[in-house]
């Protein structure tokens, strides 16, 4: 019977592959491998010892079959039998032959001439141990690592097996990531795809992160803030990073509040705050209306209204009434305080003043006045107002974050990119930090900022903020630096994007590794642009990518990362870069009813489809709602394709549109 790959999954699991190993060399494969773990990992074996390996799985996973009698020798088998052979000499460490007699066997097979199908077979040495592997439809890291151990290539190749350690950390990497290494896609699906749940390289920097939430949850009883800062260069990966938190965690019970800043938020003060809020808010409206329109209770059900409970008594009436100006899904989620509070009292021309002074501060001029107050302001009572509008918000924001977080749900609130942060923002941050001491109701909150270690000092409010964290004794601040990934970290990432094991992609990460410098986002644009230009191919003949690591190192590089991605957008149709350019004026997420209502209009018609367009080519992300850049580096490429003589009259237009 013909093994599928999810068979071979669920078959040839982690204990009967601990069985083999412990069997042959007495070796113990454990899910955490330590150095320890190994019995003399390190010590080079024979070859023999990797085709005792190889001769056992070749037997394990073709259900019992005999290994063929010439195969550890090597001989080729192709399928008129010829009789030509390939030099030594010609396997390299790079997969360069490969690279190019692969090709020439696809086009061999298209024209139909058999005959040169056959030697394109021989150049790409499918031996009969691969081939009758591939008959069992086994995945391409298995067919290789079986063959490689059969034929037990010397130490003068790089992707050899020369050390037990070796073949530990192939069969581990294959067992920890089974959906990556043991699983075939239909031949219409390859494409290079990273990750976005995978972390290369960044594990001691999870483990921190993970720390400082543990932290976060135990000692807001103390009255203590958890605050960790992330500081790299832009695509080192600090956003992928703290993202990769939000699935554990929230599975333990955390609520989740992401907020991104982009270049343009500096000019709108707490309107990035706002949507953050207004987001998570929305989703609790959703699960309000499900609730409601089911008839049957459900688990979470009471969660919800015992939080809406908890928000109603720390904020009252007035505090809901002042935050729903910010955060309009308040509206309908009490939409009884509403009818009776907006409708009733505050349209009443002689409505007394309360506590919270709704009257000036729901007036439109005092809205206004959130905007980052100068100490040289020249009216005294306009600052002093202004003063006091900011208080009382942060205050109101104090007390919504300890009615929606707890020990039993913790709020792990994440600030991407604060170098964009108005100084409006960055106060009511610091605020909601340093105002665990002053009520007797503690917030559980895990604050996350991250930021551009380059353009820190650009924002003086940032720096601030940064310092009075620094030098408070009630803030337990972690500070984690990203710098670009380590060889092992490169290799594991394009490992993962390949799906080849690791030892056979060593020889491409040292190139791309030498050329980025480890950073994430310029190895991902770096083997994009590698696959336009065809060095880096996937091989449907092989089922594998082969590349052309000469050419690769060759290649010239440019100066930066912007002009790779500027290269990439001007190879897009004009349509889609036109599409691209209009969608960067929103920022770095982009709502589809904005586009739409544009979409209507003579003048941009037709952005969806093309933005459709630059979603399949990985330009953009569809969250469903909305349409969200890749990376900040990306929006910017697409909107420096406007020409700044022409910036103002597109947003003027844009916005014109839209009203």
């Amino acid at each position: 019977e013909i093994l599928s790959s999810k068979d071979f999954v669920d078959v040839y699991n982690l204990g009967q592959i601990k069985s083999i190993l412990h069997g042959i060399l007495g070796i113990e494969l454990v899910p955490e491998i330590r150095d320890k773990g190994l019995i003399e990992s390190n010590r080079c074996l024979q070859p023999e010892y990797f085709q005792q390996f190889g001769n056992i799985f070749f037997e394990l996973f073709t259900n019992g079959k005999t290994l063929p009698g010439e195969a550890s020798s090597g001989k080729d088998h192709c399928l008129d039998s010829a009789e030509e052979s390939k030099d030594e000499s010609s396997r390299d460490n790079s997969n360069d032959g490969d690279y190019k007699h692969s090709r020439a066997l696809e086009g061999a097979r298209k024209h139909g001439d058999m005959s040169e199908t056959c030697k394109a077979f021989k150049r790409l040495e499918i031996t009969e141990v691969e081939y009758k592997l591939r008959q069992k439809l086994l995945p391409t890291p298995i067919c290789i690592l079986v063959t490689d151990l059969v034929q037990a290539i010397g130490g003068t190749s790089n992707d050899a097996f020369e050390t037990l350690g070796d073949l530990s950390l192939e069969l581990k990497q294959m067992m920890e990531s089974p959906d990556v290494y043991l699983t075939e896609e239909s031949v219409w699906e390859h494409m290079l795809q990273f990750r976005d749940d995978l972390l290369c390289g960044r594990m001691d920097e999870l483990a921190r992160l993970m720390q400082a939430a543990a932290v976060a949850r135990v000692e807001s009883r103390a009255f203590f803030s958890s605050v960790v800062l992330v500081r790299g260069e832009p695509g080192a990966g600090k956003s992928h990073l703290v993202q990769n938190m939000k699935h554990p965690l929230t599975k333990n019970g955390w609520l989740y509040i992401n907020c991104n800043f982009d270049r343009f938020s500096q000019s709108q003060a707490l309107v990035t705050i706002s949507s953050a809020f207004e987001d998570f808010f929305r989703s609790l409206v959703e699960l309000k209306t499900s609730i409601e329109n089911r008839d049957h209770a459900e688990d979470g059900d009471e969660f919800l209204f015992t939080m809406l409970a908890s928000i109603e008594d720390n904020l009252e009436v007035p505090g809901i009434v002042v935050l729903s100006q910010f955060i309009p899904s308040l509206r309908s989620l009490y939409p009884n305080i509403f009818q009776r509070v907006v409708v009733e009292e505050l349209s009443e021309s002689d409505c007394e003043q309360d506590d919270w002074d709704n009257a000036n501060i729901l007036d439109s001029s005092k809205s206004s006045s959130i905007d980052c107050i100068d100490d040289d302001c020249d009216d005294d009572d306009a600052f002093i107002d202004a003063n006091i509008f900011q208080n009382r918000l942060q205050y109101l924001f104090q007390k919504l974050l300890r009615a929606i977080s707890n020990p039993e749900s913790p709020l792990f609130f994440f600030l991407d990119d604060l170098q964009w942060a108005d100084c409006s923002s960055l106060r009511l941050l610091s605020s909601l930090v340093m105002g665990q001491d002053t009520d007797d109701n503690p917030m559980c909150v895990c604050f996350v900022g991250s930021y551009r270690s380059s353009e820190a000092n650009i924002n003086q409010s940032l720096v601030e903020c940064i310092q009075s964290f620094e030098d408070s004794n009630a803030v337990l601040l972690t500070s984690i630096s990203l710098d670009g990934l380590a060889k092992e970290g490169t290799c594991a990432m394009i490992s993962s994007a390949l799906k080849l094991p690791a030892r056979l992609v060593r020889n491409l990460a040292d190139v791309v590794h030498m050329k980025t410098l480890g950073n994430p986002l310029f190895v991902r644009t770096l083997l994009a642009s590698m696959v336009d230009d065809q060095s880096l191919s996937y091989s449907f003949m092989t089922r594998r990518w082969m590349w052309d690591s000469k050419a690769i190192k060759l290649a010239p590089l440019p100066e930066n990362i912007a002009i790779i991605l500027t290269q990439k957008l001007r190879r897009m149709p004009r349509e889609v870069q036109e599409a691209l350019s209009i969608a960067a004026c929103f920022g770095l997420v982009v709502d589809k009813e904005c586009l739409k209502i544009l979409s209507e209009s003579s003048e941009f018609g037709g952005l969806l489809p093309h933005l459709d367009y630059a979603a399949q080519s990985g330009i953009v992300a569809d969250h469903g709602s909305n349409y969200v850049f890749t990376h900040d580096l990306v929006q910017k490429a697409a909107y420096d394709l406007i020409p700044e003589e022409s910036l103002d009259k597109t947003h003027f237009s844009l916005g014109l549109q839209i009203i």
